[in-house]
């Protein structure tokens, strides 16, 4: 509750990763970063670990977007978005960051390489 209190009105950076458990079940792990007034640090706060049934980039965008909502924030206020470089994430068409670019048109991607 206190992340989510210093986030308010604040611009972050999403992160994001799917993970695919030993039951075969797949799941995204939502980070997101800001400057904390409070601190006056950098934070890193969890969002929500949610199961995956279609890795689509627009089913999992939707997923994104459920999720930050709930927290109370929204997603125009997103600034960075950081994923793995497959084409559901990063593809230049029907992907998490295309449909992200369209609601937050100052948001930069950064790609991890890994």
């Amino acid at each position: 509750a206190e992340l989510l209190c210093d986030l308010q009105n604040k611009k972050y950076t999403i992160i994001i990763d799917e993970s695919t458990d030993t039951s075969v079940l797949k799941h995204l792990c939502i980070l997101v970063r800001f400057l904390s007034d409070r601190t006056k640090n950098i934070a890193t706060g969890f969002i929500g670990l949610i199961p995956v049934q279609e890795a689509t980039g627009e089913n999992i965008f939707n997923l994104i977007d459920e999720e930050i909502t709930r927290s109370g924030q929204n997603l125009v206020n997103c600034v960075g978005f950081s994923s793995d470089g497959a084409s559901n994430m990063i593809g230049c068409n029907n992907s998490v960051w295309s449909r992200l670019k369209e609601v937050s048109s100052n948001c930069v991607q950064l790609t991890c390489t890994c």
